[in-house]
């Protein structure tokens, strides 16, 4: 994934010690992620680059399976991009009708355009079936909007 260089230097750490083929396996968390990945995402909330970016600690929570900080940021953010993330947030605690809500809060998000037939609808009734193609296309929706993020101008 390619990132501005600012974001990709602080977060390469957690990329290397967990990386996107690794990282979000479980469609529903059921277990935190392990104690060294906790220590670097922690780390990496203390850079400015990430603590400035609610929308960017928001993705970096979720990555690492850390669902009540991620619900915190994006819950503060009033946008299509922190419905977004609040969206994804629900569906991966398994409260798939509030993940609905969120995603059509999102709207049409200009990241959902770059994800190849994305519909949250088919999204959340894969992860409702325990699909494994599901955990693919979590990854793809993550990094996709990870990345939108990064590349956005925050005033």
């Amino acid at each position: 994934m390619t990132l501005p260089p600012q974001i990709g230097d602080v977060v390469q750490p957690l990329f290397n010690a967990m990386p996107l083929e690794k990282a979000m396996g479980q469609l529903v968390v059921r277990q935190r992620a392990d104690q060294l990945v906790l220590k670097i995402a922690h780390d990496i909330m203390s850079k400015g680059v990430i603590s400035a970016r609610p929308d960017l600690a928001a993705g970096i929570w979720l990555y690492v399976d850390e669902l009540e900080p991620s619900h915190k940021l994006s819950q503060s953010m009033v946008s299509q991009t922190g419905s977004f993330w609040h969206a994804i947030m629900h569906r991966r605690e398994g409260d798939f009708a509030n993940s609905l809500y969120w995603y059509r809060n999102a709207g049409h998000h200009p990241v959902m355009e770059r994800i190849t037939d994305f519909s949250a609808e088919r999204l959340i009734q894969s992860v409702r079936e325990n699909e494994p193609a599901a955990v693919s296309l979590q990854r793809t929706e993550w990094a996709t909007l990870f990345q939108w993020c990064a590349f956005q101008q925050v005033s």
